[in-house]
């Protein structure tokens, strides 16, 4: 939402008039119906509460860390592949790529480019993409990038080559989080695609990357969707981790969850949580999870729980317990930016855990512009 300042008559201006408006800024609420004048965010003064899900996630469960990130997220050690395409380009065969919708509305935001990171499943083949960028609440066409008689790029081979396409139809906030991006491709041998990054960056107070939610793959024409378990909670989708807990706590048995580096680094900090919704792998194996908070890999900045004193707990295969942790050692932006929450759980079982929701919930603000 935009904030407008007072048109200042210039000839009944005096200097504590002056004063009095630039105090009022900090203060008080602006006149929407002025639209005259120079306009501020109110994000950019105002603290603002923003959440975003961890992208990239660790599963030390057995004590052996594997990297269980959404595969076309971050362009980690794992990625999606597709189904097969056709040898020639087809309206009807596409993925949809879902992207988080993390940033205040009401601010412009520049140098938008989607990265889409991709190869052939098959050595000596030949994949080609194009384009289209639509509004994901009405499905309006925003712009095109390349065609079928003119594809973006085409990559041979099974290396992962990195695209980076310009965006220059989403120029304010409202519409970067309101996006979703089509890619049509075709493959000269009729198999599969490999796709590392599927991903929009930017910038606006900082720069910002919104992440693939979902992925509907239609590459054979039938529609087949991959969903991003953490992102949202009750969406069916979830992260079940891949390995069974021990009975015991362990120090090197835990879920590292890291996110998004998008805070400036002059935000002022003033309330963030951690969000989790877990539940039993196996009905009756009681589950029990604490975690400690670190400012990059190595420094513990918190700790929540104990082993002797968890969090919580939850014995069900089918109801989600859910459980918010107020962060109050997060006061600054690099601080935000390097954030990485350890979990650590048990189970009575041994059996895995599923999560639902693995959320951060910030609120700073942006300083004066």
């Amino acid at each position: 939402m935009s904030s407008r300042r007072h048109r200042l008559p210039i000839l009944v201006a005096t200097l504590a008039g002056v004063a009095l408006l630039l105090a009022g800024i900090g203060v008080a609420s602006f006149n929407a119906g002025n639209s005259s004048g120079f306009s501020v965010a109110s994000g950019r003064i105002f603290p603002g509460a923003r959440t975003t899900a961890a992208w990239s996630v660790a599963d030390a469960g057995d004590g052996s860390a594997a990297d269980v990130t959404f595969p076309a997220a971050v362009g980690e050690s794992s990625y999606l592949t597709t189904g097969t395409w056709s040898s020639s380009f087809s309206g009807t065969r596409y993925l949809d790529i879902e992207l988080s919708a993390p940033l205040p509305g009401g601010i412009p935001v520049s140098s938008v480019s989607f990265s889409f990171d991709f190869a052939d499943d098959v050595g000596g083949q030949t994949a080609c993409i194009y384009v289209e960028v639509y509004r994901a609440s009405n499905s309006a066409l925003l712009g095109s990038h390349g065609s079928s008689g003119s594809p973006l790029a085409c990559v041979t081979g099974t290396t992962l080559t990195h695209t980076a396409t310009t965006l220059g139809e989403v120029t304010a906030s409202d519409t970067a989080n309101d996006l979703r991006v089509r890619v049509y491709a075709k493959e000269s041998g009729s198999t599969a695609l490999r796709v590392d990054v599927a991903a929009v960056t930017g910038s606006a107070y900082a720069a910002f990357t919104l992440y693939p939610t979902a992925v509907g793959d239609r590459s054979t024409g039938t529609l087949s969707t991959t969903t991003w378990g953490l992102a949202a909670a009750g969406d069916g989708a979830v992260l079940t981790t891949a390995n069974a807990w021990a009975t015991a706590f362990a120090g090197g048995r835990y879920v590292t969850f890291t996110f998004p580096d998008e805070a400036p680094t002059s935000a002022t900090v003033t309330a963030a949580s951690f969000t989790l919704a877990y539940r039993a792998g196996l009905n009756g194996s009681n589950s029990c999870w604490y975690a400690e908070v670190y400012d990059g890999a190595s420094t513990l900045i918190g700790t929540h729980g104990s082993s002797g004193s968890p969090i919580s707990c939850n014995s069900s295969d089918s109801a989600w317990q859910t459980d918010v942790v107020t962060l109050s050692e997060l006061d600054t932006g690099p601080e935000l930016n390097s954030l990485q929450v350890k979990v650590y759980f048990k189970t009575s079982g041994p059996s895995a855990v599923a999560i639902d929701l693995a959320r951060l919930s910030e609120t700073y603000s942006l300083g004066s512009p």
